[in-house]
C-alpha cells in the first residue's frame, strides 16, 4: 500500500465529489457547527470543509473517519481564524 498514492486518489475523489455537488447545490454538504462549516460523506469517510462565500472558495480542511470526527471538528473550531487567513492568502 502506498499511502501517498492513496491520499492523492482520495483527495482527487473528494475534489470531484465537491465539484459535482457544488453544481447541484450552491452550498454542498451538511451544515456543521457554523453555517460556513460543512461535512460531506465520501466512501465511508467524512470530508470537513469551510465555505467562504465572499472569497468564492471551498477549503477542504480534513478527510476523517467517524472515530476521529469529533476531535477533528474541535480542531477546526479552534483554528477558524487561522484557516481564514490561509484561504485569504491562497486566493490572492
Amino acid at each position: 500500500m502506498n499511502l501517498s498514492n492513496d491520499f492523492l486518489k482520495l483527495t482527487k475523489n473528494a475534489s470531484i465529489a465537491l465539484k459535482k455537488n457544488y453544481v447541484l447545490t450552491p452550498i454542498p454538504g451538511d451544515p456543521g457547527v457554523h453555517p460556513f462549516f460543512r461535512e460531506k460523506k465520501l466512501n465511508g469517510l467524512r470530508m470537513l470543509f469551510l465555505i467562504y462565500e465572499e472569497l468564492k472558495s471551498i477549503y477542504l480542511i480534513n478527510i476523517t473517519d467517524k472515530k476521529h470526527q469529533q476531535a477533528d471538528i474541535e480542531m477546526i473550531k479552534d483554528n477558524l481564524d487561522r484557516f481564514k487567513e490561509e484561504i485569504i492568502h491562497l486566493t490572492r
